[in-house]
């Protein structure tokens, strides 16, 4: 979820989507978002609790809900207070040579596995793909 700040503002490089595999409710630590507010180079005054940032809302979901955004949008997940876990599905959409942004293996080319690779068309493994055509490299003709 790289964005960079500049003299021109924002470039944010992602957009994201979270799929939500239950109901999530204010105790449980809802999705929140301050609408009409980005990202900056510099520190909130309010912390990083959203719990605490004024103007944040709460958007509590049912479970098949999805909600997009862009990076530079200020958001957060409230403190879950329940005993429920929070399960949900994150989605980045990126260009094609952004890194991956999976904690596991955080910017670095994005891993497909060779099964998984042999599942897709061309273009969708072109998507995947640091260079545009790289799939070609992978077997996929």
């Amino acid at each position: 979820y790289t964005y960079a700040f500049n003299a021109d503002g924002i470039d944010c490089r992602m957009i994201r989507m979270v799929y939500f595999v239950q109901d999530v409710s204010a105790e449980q630590g809802a999705f929140c978002v301050v609408p009409g507010t980005h990202k900056s180079n510099l520190q909130s005054p309010y912390g990083p609790d959203p719990d605490h940032e004024p103007g944040m809302i709460l958007l509590e979901v049912s479970s098949g809900d999805a909600i997009l955004f862009t990076e530079n949008l200020r958001h957060g997940g409230l403190t879950n207070r329940s005993d429920q876990t929070r399960k949900t599905i994150h989605v980045g959409y990126g260009p094609y040579w952004l890194m991956s942004q999976n904690i596991a293996t955080m910017d670095e080319p994005q891993y497909i596995t060779d099964r998984t690779r042999e599942r897709l068309t061309q273009a969708q493994n072109e998507l995947f793909s640091p260079w545009p055509n790289r799939a070609e490299s992978f077997g996929s003709k």
